[in-house]
């Protein structure tokens, strides 16, 4: 647990307890013993909040309120813990997906100081031109469109003044509490609180350094390079640092904006196609892929063009995990329920308080209510959102990248429904599915890893022969051990002298 390091923590941690002691969280503050920490006023409306001042069906909507309270921490935190049921409920994980990430823009003179000091030269020495109104503010930065000496139209994205400060001390006050939440609070245990915060602090700090946001951007352009229908803005580094990220202007409109769609005559059907294969091949064919792409983050342009944007958040999967997806969605596709849920729980965490089958007779009904589904509103995306959300209760967790992973697969399907309502997800998902597994898994595959592994191979047919000699002499000397490990490396087998 971090501990907390000067007064300035204390007054905010102060601001931040009477805030939920106001929203009717009065309860938790005295099971984390804290409060010593309030105010004379507060503490006596801990004292006679002894419960929750309000029904517990409105503490999701109160804890929104308080965290839009409290400022751009708690709302890019709260914009993360939205995609993160196995961390807290789902309930709450509903209702922060209401948070609205506007926040008024900063003074132009703070932005022009920041550009400067960053780029080591004055505005007029860079820019053509430079628009002083922000087109866009949000909790960690604000856009302000420019054109470049070259003539080239950018957007530059400029951090707010001073919040890696205000960041870095919020971050160490949720990691104290979350200490405080795990001690005091048993049932808080499950959804694992110091991980959550550590795992948070991790994303937050990394959507400061806006260098790591620009290569983000510039892997997924490399990956898309040449792809019609898909589109990802040029970042210009010579004008990129950690606080100023500047990159090609786009023309469009937000998914889901209908009347901007209709003015640049959307085929919404082409539309549908190439923003489900934006989704799947990011993932499964490069294992890579937007985290976060929700509306103002993927924008439509002309010719049916889907453009992502905004690449703080992504996700990575390894090859083994791609693979262990592709098995479990294929089994899914193919109604092998067993099959499916031995391939997903390989890659879940399993302890000895797992209890997996109370976890497989959940799952196994979420699967079979996907295939009775007549009104099609259930999708594979859908199904493995809710399997893997429902995990933590049964104390099955599964790596992070996973569940971002669901969700950037739910939002995805939701944008494809956006453009297009009657695009039938199961059908398009099908073929999709089976191609990538065909590419993963075919004989084309085999036949390439056996060309790549061929040295290896050659080696090891031609140690092969003295290496059965040995093994014969062993065995007549009565000197051969056998033992299997598991994957923790304890032995589970022994057998000596043969």
């Amino acid at each position: 647990m971090i501990a907390l390091k000067t007064i300035g923590d204390l007054n905010r941690l102060r601001q931040i307890l009477t805030a939920f002691v106001e929203g009717g969280f009065a309860y938790y503050i005295k099971k984390l013993k804290l409060n010593h920490c309030l105010s004379l006023s507060c503490r006596i409306k801990c004292f006679f909040k002894g419960v929750s001042s309000c029904p517990e069906e409105d503490l999701p909507k109160k804890f929104r309120l308080i965290v839009e309270k409290l400022g751009p921490t708690f709302i890019k935190i709260g914009q993360i813990l939205s995609v993160r049921p196995d961390f807290i409920p789902v309930e709450y994980t509903e209702e922060l997906k209401k948070l609205q990430d506007q926040v008024p823009s900063f003074e132009y003179s703070e932005a022009k100081k920041i550009i400067e000091e960053e780029l080591k030269k004055p505005i007029s020495k860079i820019f053509k031109t430079f628009e002083k109104k922000p087109i866009a503010a949000a909790s960690l930065a604000q856009v302000h469109k420019a054109v470049l000496k070259n003539g080239k139209i950018v957007a530059l994205k400029v951090q707010r003044p001073n919040i890696k400060e205000i960041i870095e001390k919020d971050l160490r006050i949720i990691s104290f509490l979350a200490g405080l939440l795990e001690k005091y609070v048993p049932e808080s245990r499950n959804f694992r609180p110091s991980a959550a915060a550590e795992e948070f602090a991790n994303y937050t700090l990394k959507e400061l350094d806006f260098n790591i946001e620009g290569k983000n951007a510039d892997r997924f352009r490399y990956n898309f390079n040449g792809e019609k229908g898909i589109k990802v803005p040029k970042i210009y580094w010579d004008f990129t640092t950690s606080k100023v990220l500047t990159m090609e202007f786009i023309e469009g409109v937000k998914m889901g904006d209908h009347e901007g769609m209709k003015r640049i005559k959307v085929n919404h059907k082409i539309l549908a196609k190439n923003c489900y294969r934006a989704c799947s091949e990011s993932v499964f064919i490069h294992g890579f892929f937007h985290a976060d792409p929700h509306p103002g983050n993927v924008w439509v342009l002309k010719n049916n063009i889907v453009c992502y944007l905004d690449f703080g958040i992504v996700g990575v999967m390894t090859k083994d995990i791609k693979r262990k997806m592709l098995l479990f969605l294929k089994s899914m596709l193919d109604k092998e329920v067993d099959s499916s849920l031995r391939h997903l729980l390989d890659i879940a965490e399993i302890g000895e308080v797992s209890d997996v089958e109370a976890f497989k007779k959940e799952a196994t009904e979420i699967i079979i209510s996907l295939h009775i589904d007549s009104t099609k509103k259930q999708t594979f995306a859908k199904t493995f959102y809710k399997i893997i959300s429902n995990a933590a209760k049964f104390n099955i967790i599964f790596p992070s990248n996973m569940i971002l992973l669901a969700k950037s697969m739910v939002t995805g399907e939701t944008m494809c429904k956006m453009t297009h309502p009657d695009y039938d997800l199961i059908e398009s998902s099908k073929p999709v599915i089976r191609r990538i597994f065909d590419e993963e898994f075919g004989s084309k595959k085999i036949l390439q890893s056996y060309q790549e592994n061929w040295p290896e191979l050659l080696e090891i047919i031609q140690k092969l022969p003295n290496f059965l000699i040995t093994l014969m002499k062993k065995l007549e000397e009565g000197k051969f051990n056998i033992h299997i490990e598991d994957k923790k490396g304890n032995k589970t087998f022994s057998v000596n002298n043969i």
